[in-house]
């Protein structure tokens, strides 16, 4: 029984760790093809899955965090550019 619940455990947290690694791939590429909309969901997917696993301050949860900011001020920088 204990072994079960252990197991169980482990390999969702297997599936969510693997959940945020193809999420952030995604976001990565959609971010290449300059799709920030599509990218920032996906980069959101990654944070929470990452946060999940390995907490706040492990080094995958900043990378997404890290590449939230970068597609919110890309995002911001497009909408400047297209005011003036």
């Amino acid at each position: 029984m204990i072994y079960e619940n252990y197991y169980e455990h482990k390999q969702d947290q297997e599936n969510t760790e693997v959940i945020g690694d193809a999420a952030m791939q995604v976001a990565n590429i959609m971010e290449e093809q300059n799709r920030l909309n599509d990218a920032r969901h996906y980069v959101e997917i990654a944070y929470a899955k990452y946060k999940e696993v390995y907490g706040p301050s492990s080094d995958n949860t900043i990378i997404a965090q890290w590449l939230m900011l970068q597609i919110d001020y890309s995002q911001s920088k497009q909408e400047d550019d297209s005011v003036v």
